[in-house]
């Protein structure tokens, strides 16, 4: 998406261009051909015994980005691509060759929460709304796709737009009871010997009564690199180590929307595309352990992505009606 686009459609355009990914089974379906008949599964298992491993392993997560989103972002491209006509824009992902959805309850409700859906993508299973990490009975500890990576010699980063131990983020890495045990998180974050995380900062980083030692002590303490700086983290090599890059220009512990960002400010594009070059660089002389593994998340609730899209709706008509006005003093 061009900045143009940015500018315009605000939230909808930078959340919307991020995804999850399901992957569908075929079944085992016969299907005539002349005088053959050709078994589907077979056929797969045949091509999947011939492509090999993949090396890098990107994960989008568009909280609150469902179809009317998707589909609002095609219908603006394709307004601004074709003017005069009623055609979409595909979004690129749309047009991957394997696609799908999912049903998304929990093991209690129909309208889970961020650690329980999240814990279900990360490692497979169903739990309680407010849960991450841990099986229905609040006790067994499961093992995300992350941590089997990284056992595996793949190297693991997790980027996102708000605090790195929101429930989401921590589905990757955390097993607690309750998400909003944020400096339990936490500590097991430090604990989990990711390569690189960047974004937002940490919530309580002294606990909720202020009474714990500070998590980027510890973090440090633990060999990462924690840094706020932005020449340092643009300047981020292969020598670096592991590293917390947090964005030097936060609201709330979070990055702001793309459309609120100066020109000259991190955005989470660039924290991915570090991510890539820092690990490139790092292991371009040793591709025995050149894989990795990326997560992203922007956003942190259907809500705010829902209440965003009103808001970037409303800002363009003020806008429209006194251009004179900036959209950083409105919001």
């Amino acid at each position: 998406l061009t900045m143009h686009r940015f500018k315009k459609i605000g939230i909808i355009a930078s959340v919307v261009a991020t995804m999850t990914f399901s992957m569908v089974a075929c079944s085992s379906n016969n299907l005539e051909e002349g005088n053959e008949t050709i078994d589907t599964a077979e056929a797969s298992n045949e091509a999947s015994q011939e492509t090999s491993t993949a090396k890098y392993i990107f994960m989008f997560i568009g909280d609150g980005m469902s179809y009317p989103q998707v589909n609002g972002a095609q219908i603006y491209n394709g307004t601004v691509d074709n003017e005069d006509s009623v055609e979409l824009t595909r979004l690129g992902f749309t047009e991957f060759p394997v696609t799908g959805s999912a049903s998304t309850q929990d093991s209690t409700s129909f309208a889970p929460d961020s650690a329980s859906t999240a814990t279900s993508i990360a490692s497979g299973v169903k739990t309680h709304s407010g849960v991450i990490g841990l099986e229905a009975d609040k006790t067994t500890e499961v093992t995300t796709i992350a941590e089997q990576l990284k056992e595996k010699g793949y190297k693991v980063g997790i980027v996102s737009t708000v605090t790195l131990n929101h429930a989401t983020l921590a589905a990757f890495y955390a097993n607690v009871e309750s998400r909003n045990s944020y400096y339990d998180i936490a500590l097991q974050m430090a604990d989990n010997d990711f390569d690189y995380f960047a974004g937002g900062e940490l919530g309580q980083p002294t606990g909720k009564d202020k009474d714990q030692r500070d998590i980027y002590e510890i973090l440090e303490e633990k060999g990462y690199t924690v840094t706020r700086d932005k020449d340092e983290i643009l300047s981020l090599d292969n020598e670096s180590g592991k590293v917390y890059a947090i964005n030097p220009e936060l609201v709330g512990g979070a990055m702001e929307y793309s459309i609120d960002m100066d020109e000259d400010s991190l955005k989470l594009s660039d924290l991915v595309s570090i991510s890539y070059l820092f690990w490139i660089s790092k292991f371009k002389f040793n591709f025995n352990i050149s894989s990795w593994y990326l997560f992203i998340y922007l956003s942190c609730s259907g809500a705010i992505l829902d209440l965003a899209i009103d808001i970037s709706a409303a800002v363009e008509e003020v806008v429209d009606k006194k251009p004179d006005i900036s959209r950083k003093e409105i919001l």
